[in-house]
Formats: C-alpha cells, structure tokens, sequence
C-alpha cells in the first residue's frame, strides 16, 4: 500500500498476536497451512483489519485456493472451511465473521452480534447531500446509538433474501434500476456494457466486470446466473439464509469481523479508533457511483465516529491501467465520483475506482487513508473476475480488539 498493508511476516514485527498470522497455531488451537494468505495489520490502536488471498485454502479449480463465496459454485464445505481458517488466522470463531449479500447498493448494516445485523443508526443511502452527517437518510432525524429491532425492508423479503423481482445487483436501494444501471432482469455485476456475451448472443445477466468495452469476455465463460435475480450472492452461502442485503457494515462491539467479498471491486475499511467504531464497505462501479462510501461514513458518524479522527483503507482492486470500460460509461461514473475516470495502458477509457474513493474519502473528511495498490488482473494471488471469468472471491475485514 502506498502504506501497503502488512503481510504475516510484517505484522509479527507489528506486534500482531501468533494466532492472527498463517503458519502459526490459529484460534481453539489449530495448526493454520505456512502459505495461508491472510494478511493481519493494525488499521489504528485497537483496530485490526486482514485482507485474503488465493492460497492455502481447499477450494477446488477455477475457485482453488482460499475462496471465500459459494455464490459463483464452489463446494459450500470448501467455502465454509475456508472461511474457518480465515477466521482462526485472526484469531476469532467462524461466527464473528460478518458477511453481507451484496447488492451494489448503498444499504449500511448497524451489526450488534453474531449473525445478527440490524439496521444501523444511520442507515445511510444515496449521494452525500441526502442527509447531513449523524442523521438518518430516510428520515433526516439525528441518527442514535441503539440500532433498530428489525432488518431493513429496502430490497430485502423477511429471509434476508432479495425479493423475488428484485435484481440482485441492478437494482438501486429503493427497487428501482437507478439511471445507466441494468434494468431488473439484468445483474449489474454480470451484464457487459453491450448486452452480449464472448459469444455474439445478447444474455440479460452477462457481467460489466467481466466484459471488454466491446462486450466480450476478457477470459472465461459467461457467469449467467450468477447473482441474477433471486440469488444469493456476495457473501452467501448456499445453505445460509440470514445473510442481510446490503453494500456495508458498522459496528461498535469488539471481536466483531465486519468482511466485504471482492474479485475486482475495492474494499474499504475505516475506524475511529477513538469512538471505537469501524466500518466496511464494498465498492464497485455502481456503488462508488453511487456514494456507498459517503454512506458509510455517514453511518459511522451517526454511530459515534468522527471523520477527521478515522482511519481507512482501499484494498486491492482492479487498477485503472486494465479497467477498461466505454467512454459513455467511464463519464457517466466519473461525473458521479469524480476522480474515478482514467485511460487505461492501451489508450482506452477507463477506471481508477480507488482514485475515486480516495477522493470521496477527502471530501467527507477522512484525511488518513492507505492504499492497498495490487491490482487483481496482475496479481495471480487474488481473485479477479475481469482476468479469469468464473472465479472466487477474497474478502477484507475490520474488527475492534477487545
């Protein structure tokens, strides 16, 4: 990171407890693989934060490696004994890791304990000016502590599943397809910006993440159906229905590890180490579009948080030297989050998601953030959709220390 985050060898030297790095015994004992990628660093005193890679997990090819979603079809055991070595190597049961069925949305989660993610304090959506910092979008009230007693009804049945006519990823929080995003049927994390896939046919759930500017695969076969409407996606498992719907988390209990799923799209991690609140977000194209990060700082602020005293991290993301995408598209996104537009190594239009977080970070005050600079398409250990097609996932996570 430009201020790169510490690798296992690093953060020993950091002060990190044994267990918390690979090769070393892990949490109720367990003796963790020496090439487990699990990157443990201090974020700020009392805040831990990891980012994952590809090996030493038990995920089978094209997923081999630490893949931490079964959304895409990996064996759901292999998922979940990824996920508990994840877990060991940070020093914290299976269960205090928190994951989200993201959407590309701009929903933040106020998580209280284990499996159990309310609505936050300041369940923020939509751009910045939606609502003055520690005040709840929807209503414009100050946003308190306690969070809500009931999930949050935006894009979201009683199971913690989308509805069965929502779009699981092109859908805006209210339901509606937000302008430039893919209609209902479509996903928006697998529709090309032609609407074809590698083979010339027009397919509604092709991936933008996945395609050239011209519409085609960069690598590997189409991903239809997956995270199409009514799928689970982001951080599902196919045997868990309790995973809410939204794009970030928020918490003020300790041992709490708020985790985000990412192939290509940035992760952003924050904390207050002062107010003890921390915060993750997933923030790919239409979520950085969409402001899910102003989101979440909003969120933080309700919870207690103060922007000037917050740390932050980007993490790895597709760099804008191979993020590719059409001029109408790379203008469309760089107008909502400005920064974000760039050309690419070829001569092409392109995106520098993270240079346009960076920017969104600055204007709402965060002036201590770190970059996490490895691109996915360009580093073999993480997971890159644009790269290699159907593929796994690599998570980052945020928790306070006791």
């Amino acid at each position: 990171m430009t201020d790169r985050p510490a690798s296992s060898q690093d953060a020993r030297s950091a002060g990190a407890p044994a267990d918390a790095l690979a090769g070393d015994a892990g949490g109720e004992g367990q003796v963790l693989p020496v090439d487990l990628a699990v990157q443990v660093f201090w974020l700020a005193p009392g805040i831990r934060a990891a980012f994952t890679g590809r090996s030493g997990g038990l995920s089978q090819p094209p997923f081999d490696g630490l893949n931490l979603s079964a959304a895409g079809g990996d064996s759901p055991a292999a998922v979940a004994r990824n996920r508990e070595l994840v877990a060991a190597a940070c020093g914290l049961p299976p269960s205090h890791l928190i994951w989200m069925h993201q959407v590309h949305g701009t929903d933040i989660g106020y998580v209280t304990a284990p499996h159990a993610p309310h609505p936050g304090p300041a369940v923020a959506a939509g751009p910045a000016s939606a609502a003055s910092p520690g005040h709840s979008a929807a209503t414009g009230q100050p946003a308190t502590r306690q969070p809500a007693t009931s999930e949050s009804s935006r894009g979201q049945s009683g199971s913690g599943q989308p509805a069965a006519s929502e779009s699981a990823c092109g859908q805006s929080v209210a339901g509606h397809p937000a302008a430039g995003q893919p209609a209902a049927s479509e996903s928006a994390c697998e529709q090309s910006a032609a609407g074809h896939p590698a083979g010339g046919q027009p397919a509604a759930s092709e991936s933008a993440c996945g395609q050239s500017a011209a519409g085609q695969l960069a690598k590997g076969p189409s991903a239809r159906g997956h995270f199409s409407a009514g799928q689970p996606g982001g951080g599902v498992l196919a045997a868990d229905t309790a995973v809410p719907v939204r794009d970030g988390n928020v918490t003020a209990v300790p041992g709490l590890a708020l985790g985000a799923l990412a192939a290509d799209c940035p992760t952003v991690l924050v904390g207050d180490p002062e107010a003890r609140v921390v915060g993750v977000a997933h923030s790919g194209r239409l979520g950085t579009a969409a402001g899910v990060v102003p989101a979440l700082i909003r969120a933080m602020v309700g919870a207690g948080a103060v922007p000037g005293r917050m740390h932050a991290v980007i993490g790895p993301a597709i760099c804008g030297g191979c993020y590719e995408v059409p001029a109408a598209m790379r203008d469309s996104v760089a107008a909502q989050a400005p920064g974000s537009g760039c050309v690419t190594r070829a001569g092409t239009p392109g995106l520098d998601l993270r240079a346009g977080i960076a920017a969104q970070l600055a204007a709402a005050g965060v002036r201590q953030v770190r970059t996490d600079e490895r691109c996915t398409a360009e580093t073999p250990d993480l997971y890159s959709y644009r790269r290699d097609g159907r593929t796994g996932r690599f998570a980052g996570l945020i928790w306070l220390t006791p």
